[in-house]
């Protein structure tokens, strides 16, 4: 089961991310989100790491909740050591950004949605490896 992207987020933020993720949807983007691909009674870091694996990139719900989560961090290293796009989308602009994140750019939501709607971020994530500014230049 491959799809476009990994949403890596905290439960916290649940009613956001189901949001995010119809937008997602109705613009033709696939995604793999636990509470949809997780199976009652399965391996979360079994079913979590598969995810990741068949992700072309990983999009990164950034905020307080997230910076709290034991997942992750976990989740975003995993992707980095097999070259996944990360793509994190700040939900609060005055969020200060996590070391694990590197110098990777953010953005915002409504510019994340419009540059996740586009084919520019599947493109690069085919042609680099890894890539390590996401969104438009």
């Amino acid at each position: 089961m491959s799809c476009d992207l990994f949403i890596s987020y905290s439960h916290l933020d649940k009613d956001f991310v189901h949001t995010l993720c119809a937008g997602l949807a109705s613009g033709g983007v696939s995604y793999f989100l636990d509470e949809k691909d997780i199976e009652w009674g399965a391996s979360i870091g079994k079913r979590a790491t598969e995810g990741l694996s068949s992700a072309a990139g990983v999009l990164l719900v950034l905020s307080p909740g997230s910076l709290k989560s034991a997942w992750v961090p976990f989740e975003i290293g995993y992707a980095s050591a097999r070259g996944k796009q990360i793509l994190p989308l700040l939900t609060h602009p005055a969020l200060e950004l996590p070391g694990y994140l590197g110098d990777i750019k953010c953005l915002q939501t409504e510019a994340a949605i419009k540059y996740l709607r586009s084919s520019a971020w599947k493109e690069r994530a085919q042609t680099t490896s890894p890539l390590r500014a996401a969104g438009p230049t």
